[in-house]
């Protein structure tokens, strides 16, 4: 009958072990999601971010330059120097 107890308890034991190994399992799956969603939410937020910064940039170079022939014509002389100065100064 001892005998017979102690195995009783024994496989309670191991059962609650086999429990407790699966719930650890279960919890390093549950955070392993979690690192993933944060890293992936991370990513996105960068995306966006430069996705942004790219969409700012254009339109800042489309506000400055209305007219892309003058500011080329501008570049490959000096003398548009005087002529934005002027533009400026109408604002």
């Amino acid at each position: 009958m001892i005998v017979e107890m102690r195995q009783a308890a024994e496989k309670a034991d191991s059962e609650e072990a086999a429990e407790r190994e699966m719930q650890r399992m279960v919890d390093e799956m549950k955070w392993a999601t979690e690192e993933q969603v944060d890293e992936e939410a991370e990513e996105r937020a960068y995306l966006e971010r430069k996705r942004r910064q790219r969409r700012r940039k254009i339109e800042r170079s489309r506000r400055t330059s209305k007219s892309p022939s003058r500011s080329r014509s501008r570049s490959k002389s000096h003398s548009g120097r005087k002529s934005r100065s002027r533009s400026h100064s109408r604002r």
